[in-house]
């Protein structure tokens, strides 16, 4: 076989967190979803480590914003589609819809295309089948069939 780039043509994330920096998270998720044990353990941090009062060392700094997918947009990455359920809208909830609401305002500072939407943007499940589908094939160069 030929050689083929494996860069991606776009992605569809849902419930996504666009970083997972536990100083960000705070800034965009009102509550303590900045605070959940994966987070830690993501980092090798024992569960009793606090983001308020622990001292965050150079190294962790490093990490933390390595790990974060919002520290690596250029303007060259590719169209995303990003859906949140509603439901999630709760304080301290780590797949708040602010994610893909932080992850659209960087995207568009930095000039890449990011569709936000909500669950219930749409009318049921086929409304949302045919916008991503309507997403992915103009991102791979599909023209829609006449009907």
């Amino acid at each position: 076989m030929a050689r083929q780039s494996t860069r991606l043509a776009c992605a569809l994330p849902t419930n996504m967190q666009c970083t997972y920096d536990p100083r960000e998270i705070k800034k965009i998720v009102p509550g303590d979803a900045y605070n959940v044990a994966p987070l830690k353990q993501l980092q090798g941090l024992p569960e009793t480590f606090d983001w308020n009062k622990d001292p965050i060392s150079a190294d962790l700094d490093a990490r933390l914003r390595d790990c974060s997918p919002i520290t690596h947009l250029t303007k060259d990455d590719p169209s995303v589609f990003a859906m949140n359920n509603q439901a999630n809208e709760k304080d301290g909830n780590i797949h708040h819809p602010n994610f893909g609401r932080h992850l659209k305002k960087q995207m568009d500072k930095v000039g890449i295309e990011c569709e936000f939407h909500l669950v219930s943007d749409f009318q049921g499940q086929q409304a949302r089948t045919d916008a991503m589908l309507a997403f992915l094939k103009k991102n791979f160069g599909m023209q829609a069939k006449e009907q």
